[in-house]
């Protein structure tokens, strides 16, 4: 039988977004990946189609934009690409002290870790329940399970996702949607992740895992129907240290470690060249989004 439903990914670039959509690709699911232009996503959406023979759309956009997530279901509902499963992926950290962040990097973070997800369950909720097998599968971070200092508005963000992703899950419970948490320790998706991993040393380094080996685990226990999702026992045993020590010695020593290995000047809290606001992208560029922000 063909499948007719959709995947949506979030950040499918780079990273443990762009080893989602191969995964999902390779168990047979139709993709709709979204990342930032010249990212190189058409020409991974054209290999993954080659490969797998599966449906690759993409939608080439910034998610920081506040009209972004407005823009992708219009796309969808336009084009007739029935989502009944959603991954929130897309997502920004960095290291630093919060006095050090400027005010755009902090809303900018903000926006990428909780809004999008947010406002992307709000749009697709109604069609992932109409497929009476739904999933959305959310990534929030083991960081999310304390607090971290010199991380903080990554940890706060990602402590959201956690929460928010809780709640759903028991408010869906009855309608056939999984709702699952992933909650990834290190993980090496990008240049600049493995540089600072490889600065907190040796048991940064232990614990760090693959982007593939996220994603595989990912997707195997979302489909097992599982909600928390931590890749890996030994960042297992870090989420359960967050637990049983006392908090006071626990962010004492996290925030020793990441003081020490914060940048001088921290490429991630100046952040002013971001492209929060990008000239006209493809999908806001094609129709008056801002005039169709309405009761969904």
């Amino acid at each position: 039988m063909k499948n007719l439903h959709y995947t949506l990914i979030t950040g499918a670039s780079s990273g443990i977004g762009k080893a989602l959509a191969k995964k999902c690709a390779s168990s047979n699911m139709n993709l709709i990946l979204v990342a930032l232009p010249d990212s190189g996503l058409e020409a991974y959406s054209q290999q993954l189609k080659m490969e797998y023979g599966v449906q690759v759309q993409t939608i080439v956009l910034n998610l920081a934009d506040p009209e972004a997530s407005i823009a992708i279901y219009e796309t969808s509902r336009k084009e007739n690409w029935h989502v009944n499963m959603l991954i929130n992926n897309v997502g920004l950290g960095n290291v630093g002290a919060f006095e050090e962040c400027s005010y755009n990097a902090i809303q900018y973070q903000m926006m990428l870790n909780m809004n999008v997800m947010v406002g992307l369950t709000r749009l697709f909720l109604r069609q992932i329940k109409e497929s009476r097998n739904g999933y959305i599968l959310n990534v929030s971070s083991i960081a999310g399970m304390f607090p971290l200092p010199y991380k903080s508005i990554y940890s706060a963000t990602k402590s959201f996702v956690y929460s928010f992703s809780r709640s759903l899950y028991f408010e869906l419970e009855n309608d056939q949607v999984m709702v699952s948490c992933l909650c990834p320790g290190p993980t090496a998706t990008n240049d600049q992740v493995q540089e600072t991993n490889r600065n907190l040393g040796w048991k940064a380094r232990y614990f760090t895992k693959s982007a593939k080996e996220v994603a595989e685990i990912a997707i195997d226990k979302m489909l097992q129907r599982k909600f928390l999702i931590i890749p890996g026992w030994e960042n297992k045993i870090m989420a359960l240290a967050g637990k049983i020590v006392p908090e006071a010695i626990l962010l004492r020593y996290l925030g020793k470690t990441f003081r020490k290995n914060a940048p001088s000047t921290n490429k991630a809290a100046s952040m002013e060249n971001l492209p929060v606001k990008e000239s006209q992208n493809q999908v806001l560029s094609s129709s008056p989004i801002a005039n169709k922000i309405k009761s969904y």
